[in-house]
């Protein structure tokens, strides 16, 4: 801070009489004391020069002794003057005699506490103190002093006294003497207050600094170049008063301690310890009538010379005692400069804590400091908040410092885009809450763009970075923060960062992201931006030619992308797809072929274990074009994950397995021999869909959410592909068509009717008969079962079906509790449907068809299965007369033990009915015969009153009623 002229140096005249003895600065003016007891008062003359004379404005003359010292008392306001004859105050600006403070006479030194009103004043070895009371003096304490004093100055509750060999601390409340610090070889002792409760004490040539408690605070002490004679306090800086020098030096705890101005000076001797309201210093010769005055240097001048000279740091510390309105912009102004001075100095850190300390912080200052990540283009979009001649003689780094600047670029902008992310959310709830309101006029909206007012919710953060500025800037702010950072993390080693970038959603300018990257072959990281931006045309496309075709790029693959040739590239297009979603069919459709020839299970396993599956309608087509083989696999999954309605695609699903049963139907075998259709336990997932379907949500889970999956384990690779192709491997003819009998039997949405009339006449006839049961043709179903396929168990199968579909029927019109043998009779009947179906002659020539003995034995046990379902007799009437007994032996014997058991049944039902009818009578009887004791005390439970000798109600619980309040009771309930 050399050479910083903080001071002008003028000479003050006037009509001095005598030397000057003592000097005090009061407003704008000065008092002095002269050494013939004159008290003059000098005010500066409007209008004239700085060194112009100054006027007398009141001269008196107070006595014959020199008057030694003068203090100010503001508050009154009045002068404290000290000469031999003693402390007295004096009125102002008239100088009019107030009072004389009492045993002060040949006091030597004295010291006043304007915030107390508190006077010390010491005379030879005692120090006495006292009270301002009004207009008088009242004195509080006094103690003995080891020496005389020879200068004073109030630190905080205490005095502060220097005498020829220490400095002391004399608190007027305990009477006590606190050492502080020696003097020194030189012997002159000087004090002066600081703001707050510190003073100044001098020690030889080193000035200290102390506190209120009496000890040297941290700040480092100021050295002179010899022992001052004075010091004052003006502003920032200490001012000391040496034999020829005046020297100037900033005492703040961050400013450096260099000497900011010497003046030379010739025999001052004397200094007013207190600056005027200008801040000015006053010095006075004792041999001669004149005045030496130090002029501060506006602080706006010397801010402006030290940024010119680059002393930056002692600039700011200098703008903080500017106004409020002018040091913001001036400390706004220095930070960019002392920014752009650090960043010629290669502390980029620094230099951009500098661009962030700013009031208003912007990221166009960084992005300027950075051409080559900055688009020139869109930074003209913007307006600097300094000239553009600050970056005039700047030059962006090369090199590794280049890489050192960017690293420490990177974290000032993502804090920018960070607030710029936390104003967009904000404008999104504000726009929410608005919303909610009722709407307002035309005028009152027209009136707030006129009238722009921070708008209530804002954070201190969005406040302090924007002030208001429209969301249209900030969104173009966002474009070039972002594709800044794109550039500036292209420009760091890869660590993978950028790809986390880009693949969340961003702001970066896709032209300028797409030249950057495409340049450095960052394929991995362009197509995550196409993907981020909704180019999934583009996005697909660039992953195709990594994959399949990377010698038609122009600039080789480079960071992620060169794991992308071939299988690698094809999953990274395959994890694009799954986050594509109807919105793109186009895309899906264009680019899913490629995907599906390559690799076809890993473009299924995308459909089938994506997060978010498209709907089955936009892929079926795709599927049936490049891979229709996979066609039912997809649908299977689709509908065990529930992201197909089996009431839109069971019939889809039901036409792809007939056709394939209807293809394979001499691969199938006897079809009466499959399982029964109640062994198969109802809807069942193939092994193979699961399968696939777990080792998709495998695969997918493991790639994360990026574009470049991870890498995976060979030997789990290895089994996995193993799995999938199993999985994928076209179902067994038998397979298919024991899952379309599934669907045939389970599906509620499927057209019976319609698929039967799909099936050409004499093919897959049990399932045919499966359809006439859906649709309700149970006799002819019957008849495939019997005439054409002649299977008793599937017989019985479909009667069983369809005795229970009527049980439950039965159940639902009357309650299980009144449900009778008669109800089982009457849903049985399908059996003796079956029955007189199975007797039925093959042609006119008989009345009933003739059975081998191994049909009726296999016939008679089915019956005495059946036994308890059907009516017995009635089937005895179906049998023929010519039948063996021996042959039907099963059911006869199961028939007449079924009737023994009916009768022994209905024998015990009537005996338990008459028990109950018994139980009922005896309870009835001693309902009747019981006795009722009324007396005088009994009231009526509804009226609450005596019974009396009224008619009364007994109620089955003993409470009694007149019988008049139980007829208004019942009338009132009905």
């Amino acid at each position: 801070m050399a050479g910083v002229q903080a001071f002008y140096q003028d000479e003050i005249t006037g009509d001095i009489p005598d030397k000057i003895e003592s000097l005090s600065a009061w407003g704008k003016n000065l008092l002095l004391g002269c050494a013939d007891g004159t008290f003059l008062i000098l005010e500066p003359s409007e209008g004239e020069a700085i060194d112009g004379p100054w006027r007398v404005t009141n001269q008196k003359k107070l006595g014959r002794r020199p008057i030694n010292q003068i203090d100010v008392c503001e508050s009154l306001p009045a002068a404290l003057t000290l000469s031999d004859e003693g402390v007295a105050l004096h009125g102002l600006p008239e100088v009019n005699p107030l009072c004389q403070v009492p045993s002060t006479r040949y006091a030597s030194l004295m010291s006043w506490n304007a915030s107390k009103d508190v006077l010390a004043v010491a005379a030879k070895r005692k120090l006495v103190f006292y009270k301002l009371q009004g207009m008088d003096f009242v004195e509080l304490s006094s103690m003995g002093l080891p020496d005389i004093a020879l200068a004073a100055a109030w630190c905080g509750d205490s005095v502060c006294l220097g005498f020829k060999k220490d400095y002391q601390l004399a608190n007027p409340d305990s009477n006590d003497l606190k050492e502080v610090s020696s003097v020194g070889r030189d012997r002159r002792p000087v004090v002066t207050s600081l703001p707050g409760k510190e003073i100044l004490i001098a020690r030889e040539n080193v000035v200290l600094f102390i506190g209120a408690n009496g000890k040297p605070l941290r700040r480092p002490a100021v050295s002179w170049t010899e022992a001052p004679y004075a010091v004052v306090v003006s502003g920032p800086y200490i001012v000391a008063l040496t034999s020829s020098l005046v020297e100037v030096r900033n005492y703040s705890s961050t400013a450096r301690q260099d000497v900011v101005q010497m003046l030379h000076v010739d025999d001052l001797k004397l200094a007013a310890v207190t600056t005027n309201a200008n801040g000015d210093v006053f010095f006075a010769p004792k041999l001669k009538k004149q005045i030496c005055r130090l002029v501060p240097v506006p602080l706006a001048e010397q801010v402006d010379a030290l940024a010119e000279m680059d002393e930056f740091q002692d600039a700011l510390e200098l703008s903080t005692l500017l106004p409020e309105e002018d040091r913001i912009k001036v400390e706004d102004v220095l930070r960019v400069r002392y920014g752009i001075h650090l960043f010629s100095q290669g502390s980029y850190d620094i230099g951009l804590s500098q661009f962030a300390m700013r009031s208003q912080r912007s990221p166009l200052l960084p992005l300027k400091m950075f051409p080559s990540i900055t688009p020139q283009s869109m930074l003209r979009n913007f307006q600097l908040p300094v000239p553009e001649e600050f970056f005039d003689n700047y030059a962006e780094p090369e090199g590794d410092e280049y890489r050192e600047a960017i690293n420490s670029l990177l974290p000032v902008l993502l804090s920018h885009r960070s607030r710029l992310a936390t104003r967009e959310f904000e404008d999104a709830e504000f726009d929410k809450e608005q919303a909610k309101l009722p709407q307002i006029s035309e005028e009152a909206e027209l009136e707030e763009e006129d009238n722009p007012g921070v708008r209530p919710g804002l954070s201190e953060m969005a406040l302090s970075s924007t002030k208001v500025i429209s969301r249209a800037h900030r969104s173009r702010l966002a474009v070039l923060v972002d594709t800044a950072i794109l550039k500036a993390t292209l420009a760091t080693r890869d660590t993978g960062q950028l790809l986390e970038f880009v693949q969340k959603p961003n702001s970066v300018d896709l032209v300028e992201g797409e030249s950057a990257l495409a340049n450095a072959g960052r394929y991995a990281e362009l197509a995550a931006l196409y993907q981020s931006h909704g180019c999934h045309d583009k996005g697909m496309e660039i992953l195709r030619k990594v994959s399949q075709d990377p010698e038609s790029l122009e600039v080789p693959p480079s960071g992620a992308a060169r794991e992308m040739k071939g299988m690698t590239g094809v999953w990274s297009a395959v994890r694009y797809l799954s986050k594509l979603s109807s919105h793109d069919t186009a895309v899906i459709q264009n680019h899913a072929g490629w995907v599906l020839r390559i690799d076809p299970e890993a473009a299924l396993e995308v459909f089938i274990g994506a997060d978010k599956r498209l709907s089955p309608s936009l892929v079926l087509p795709i599927l049936d074009e490049h891979a229709p083989q996979y066609s039912v696999v997809y649908l299977e999954a689709m509908l065990e994950n529930g992201d197909a309605k089996p009431e839109e695609f069971h019939g889809t699903l039901v036409d792809i397995y007939l056709r394939e049963a209807l293809a394979n139907e001499t691969k199938l075998g006897p079809l009466h021999k499959l399982p029964g259709v109640k062994e198969l336990g109802g809807m069942r997932t193939p092994e193979r869909v699961k399968s696939m379907r777990q080792i998709s949500a495998k695969r997918l889970g493991r790639s994360g959410s990026g574009i470049v999956p991870e890498r995976e384990d060979s030997s789990s690779e290895e089994g996995e592909r193993h799995v999938v192709n199993s999985a994928f491997d076209s179902p067994k003819p038998m397979e298919s068509y024991e899952r379309l009998r599934e669907l045939v039997i389970e599906s509620d949405h499927i057209n019976p009717a319609s698929v039967l009339a799909l099936i050409p006449q004499g093919k897959l006839l049990e399932l045919q008969a499966l359809l006439m049961e859906r649709s309700g043709k149970v006799e002819q179903a019957l008849e495939v079962y019997l005439l054409e396929l002649d299977s008793l168990p599937l017989v019985e199968q479909l009667c069983d079906r369809v005795y229970e579909g009527r049980r439950r029927k039965n159940k639902q019109s009357l309650s299980e509790l009144f449900a009778t043998d008669q109800d089982c009779l009457e849903a049985g009947d399908i059996y003796i449907m079956m029955l007189k179906i199975y007797l039925r002659p093959q042609d006119s020539q008989s009345d009933i068809r003739k059975l081998s003995n191994e049909q009726w034995r296999k016939l008679a046990e089915l019956l005495s299965r059946k036994r308890f379902r059907i009516n017995v007799e009635q089937v005895f009437k179906l049998l023929p007369d010519d039948v063996e007994l021996g042959v039907i032996l099963p059911f006869v014997e199961g028939g007449i033990r079924t009737l023994s058991e009916q009768q022994r049944n209905l024998a015990i039902v009537k005996n338990l009915h008459t028990c109950e009818n018994f139980e009922m009578k005896e309870q009835l009887i001693s309902c009747r015969q019981r006795m009722i004791n009324v007396t005088t005390d009994r009231a009526c439970w509804l009226c609450h009153k005596r019974i009396g000798h009224s008619v009364v109600v007994a109620y089955p619980t003993e409470l009694l009623a007149h019988y008049a309040c139980y007829l208004r009771e019942e009338q009132s309930q009905n």
